[in-house]
Order: C-alpha cells, then structure tokens, then sequence
C-alpha cells in the first residue's frame, strides 16, 4: 500500500506514524493464470517470497527450478514426460 502527504497553507496539522512492527509476510501464491502455456514454453507466475522447486514425482525428490523471480518460462522442449512444480516458502 501506498501514502502520500500532502501539505499547504491553510490546512490542519497533521501527525504520522508507523505500526511498532511490519505486518506478517504472505506466504506465497500463484496469480492468475499461474500456470499458461504457448506454442512455445510453460510459464509460471507467483506472488510473494518463494522458491519454484520442481519434481518428476509428486513425492520428490524437488529440486530448485528457480528463487530470483516470480516468474519462470520452461521451453516445452525442455519438459519431462511429468513434471510437478510446488511454491518452497522462504520467510
């Protein structure tokens, strides 16, 4: 969320403060479309702090797709016969 201050001539003082503490981090989530394919590659798109693991088993073992982004593009070329993706919260 965003503030903005305004001030002139005229209008009444006003007093600003912050909470004592942040508010608790999201865990994260996949935003519509999460998950979107072309022709070409399979995309993947996240909101909040978390690390793409990926696995050719629903039971693992997952190993790091991706942690720099909230997005990630897989070339269909690249694609296994199965592949599961799941969010690794990082808080």
């Amino acid at each position: 969320m965003s503030y903005i201050l305004i001030k002139a001539a005229g209008l009444p003082d006003t007093q600003i403060s912050v909470a004592a503490t942040p508010p608790a981090m999201q865990p994260p989530f996949f935003i519509s479309p999460g998950i979107a394919q072309t022709a070409a590659t399979l995309n993947l798109n996240w909101f909040g702090p978390a690390s793409l693991v990926a696995s050719p088993v629903v039971t693992g073992p997952w190993t790091n797709a991706v942690s720099t982004n909230n997005s990630y593009a897989i070339p269909k070329s690249n694609l296994q016969p199965s592949e599961f993706y799941r969010l690794l919260y990082s808080q």
